[in-house]
């Protein structure tokens, strides 16, 4: 018989508490570098605004200076599914191995968030590059909105013919 959230509402309940307390176990060092976002659309399109210069002196009485911003670069981002499943036995069920069912829903939750860590390091890991290959073989882009790789010596700037560099020379590790 399946474990299935008709079958084992408790079961169930409880899976999904220990699966979070094990994503939750890890300490994320690279997560706490983005705005991450667990419950975004799948494939989503992000943007910014550049912002505005500077604020006008107003003489009183006279209208305000408006100035509208400037539109930053867009970048697609894909949201991708990873899965991992842990196999209960019914002899686990009925025997009190609850011990290792507890282990196992929260091993589970540390893999999730391990392999979300590895991905968002890989950014840093790959900064000079436009891409790379991860360990499902799928080939990543780690472009930013201007196509250059994240580290580059020359991103273009919106509303600016300028450019600038965030690359240091000889590209030492990354530490």
């Amino acid at each position: 018989m399946k474990i299935n959230f008709n079958t084992y509402e408790d079961f169930v309940r409880n899976a999904t508490i220990l699966w979070r307390k094990g994503y939750n176990r890890p300490n994320l060092v690279a997560k706490q570098l983005y705005d991450v976002s667990e419950n975004s659309l799948l494939n989503t399109e992000q943007s910014s605004l550049d912002g505005f210069t500077f604020a006008r002196e107003t003489d009183d009485g006279d209208d305000f200076f408006e100035e509208n911003p400037a539109q930053n670069y867009n970048k697609t981002m894909i949201k991708y599914r990873y899965t991992l499943k842990a196999t209960i036995t019914w002899g686990m069920r009925k025997y009190d191995k609850y011990t290792e069912i507890r282990k196992r829903l929260m091993k589970l939750g540390e893999s999730a968030s391990q392999r979300m860590e590895l991905d968002l390091t890989h950014r840093f890991t790959f900064g000079n590059a436009t891409s790379y290959v991860n360990m499902d073989g799928r080939a990543v882009s780690t472009t930013v909105g201007d196509g250059k790789a994240l580290l580059h010596s020359a991103h273009t700037a919106t509303e600016s013919t300028e450019t600038f560099s965030n690359q240091i020379a000889n590209n030492p590790a990354f530490s």
